[in-house]
């Protein structure tokens, strides 16, 4: 799927305002790509702060971008090589993985 990387960099920022960031990757690019946000939103809401808290080592943007790999790919072989290839390059350049960072990464991996 191809999709403007300008604009959805332009909607996780908006919606950052108010959401986490989990929830702001999700309907940033969902949005992008054509999905209602109403679920969405509560959809990310148990991913905020990341997967059990662990805000501080990255995983909260990735969890956005987990659940926006699902909804955008129809093959789940190839949502996980594409998240597995994007999760290690990440964890062994920066031995944690940047929300902001990898939310690039997911966009670029997206064709975006």
């Amino acid at each position: 799927m191809d999709l403007d990387s300008k604009e959805v960099v332009k909607k996780i920022e908006e919606y950052r305002k108010d959401y986490s960031c989990s929830q702001a990757t999700l309907m940033g690019i969902c949005e992008v790509a054509g999905y209602d946000d109403v679920d969405l939103v509560r959809l990310g809401k148990g991913f905020s702060g990341g997967i059990g808290g662990t805000f501080s080592e990255g995983t909260c943007g990735v969890t956005g971008a987990i659940m926006a790999l699902g909804l955008l790919c129809d093959d789940e072989k190839e949502i996980f090589v594409a998240f597995k290839k994007l999760f290690n390059h990440f964890k062994d350049k920066y031995d944690l993985l940047p929300v902001d960072t990898f939310q690039k990464m997911v966009m670029i991996s997206l064709h975006v």
